[in-house]
């Protein structure tokens, strides 16, 4: 369990459920070297706690990623904080890998699921069921998303026109 100015940062395995509630995690260096740490357990960030992460590309290897195989929960006050050291288009990037079917708990603070995070000038849409249904993604350049459901209806009425009317 982590709190107030913990850090845990670097590549490897955590074999145990990981809780911060004011500390930060950081996949990789902290700066900008990318890499993957893999929790072998169930992930909880609480108020407070922080993820950090660092974004260099959109394939493998070129960003942060936490690789989880328990349970994934973000409670309130739950921070996101990427980097970007170049410019990254036309991509996903999944920052928590959530290897079973369950549902990501919760969002981080300030992003809902589908809205909109700005990162050194660039634009990504946050998901919390990108990639396999239940990953935390960012979509650069991401196609708007239209929610409901659209209708149709035949119409079968007939109108007479006389443009020679007065």
């Amino acid at each position: 369990s982590m709190s107030g100015g913990d850090e845990l940062s670097g590549t490897g395995t955590v074999q145990a459920n990981l809780n911060t509630n004011s500390g930060t995690i950081t996949p990789g260096d902290g700066t900008d070297r990318t890499g993957t740490l893999n929790i072998e357990g169930n992930l909880n960030i609480g108020s407070g706690g922080t993820l950090l992460a660092h974004i260099d590309g959109v394939s493998a290897g070129e960003f942060d990623q936490l690789n989880v195989t328990g349970t994934v929960t973000l409670n309130a006050n739950a921070n996101l904080d990427v980097t970007q050291g170049t410019t990254t288009t036309n991509g996903t990037v999944i920052l928590i890998q959530n290897d079973l079917a369950d549902a990501v708990g919760g969002t981080f603070t300030g992003k809902a699921d589908g809205s909109t995070v700005v990162i050194n000038g660039q634009t990504f849409v946050i998901s919390y069921q990108g990639n396999s249904g239940n990953d935390v993604v960012l979509s650069a350049n991401a196609a708007p998303v239209i929610a409901g459901v659209v209708a149709s209806q035949a119409v079968n009425d007939t109108a007479t026109v006389d443009p020679f009317s007065g």
